[in-house]
């Protein structure tokens, strides 16, 4: 009996820190909602952040494929702002084919289960 009482606690605490996560998730959504129009500058940048919240390590090319009607070049003009404006951090360089990959690293903070300031949870 013991044991399982031990593991529907276990189940109840995780299903917790699922729901802490996924707030956290949801909180940052929204405030990028309203940031990225300002950084980016773009008509697209709603699109990319979908994109970005689908998969928040990525690639120009990747990303790219995921925005239908945006050019590349529209695409990396809004990596390079949110890289500037310490939204997305840059993982790798790009060298010859091998193209640069990013991180929305809030995101992937929050979904490894580490505490950032503004969302912490």
């Amino acid at each position: 009996m013991h044991k399982t009482l031990f593991f529907l606690q276990a189940v109840e605490e995780q299903a917790r820190e699922n729901m802490r996560r996924a707030a956290a998730m949801q909180r940052l959504y929204q405030e990028l909602r309203e940031d990225f129009p300002e950084i980016t500058h773009s008509a697209a940048c709603g699109s990319l952040l979908d994109a970005l919240f689908e998969s928040p390590i990525f690639s120009k090319p990747g990303i790219a494929s995921r925005i239908a009607g945006v050019n590349q070049a529209t695409v990396q003009r809004m990596i390079n702002a949110l890289v500037d404006g310490g939204l997305l951090h840059q993982r790798t360089s790009g060298a010859g084919r091998r193209a640069a990959t990013y991180q929305l690293w809030k995101l992937t903070l929050i979904a490894q289960g580490l505490p950032i300031e503004r969302f912490e949870y």
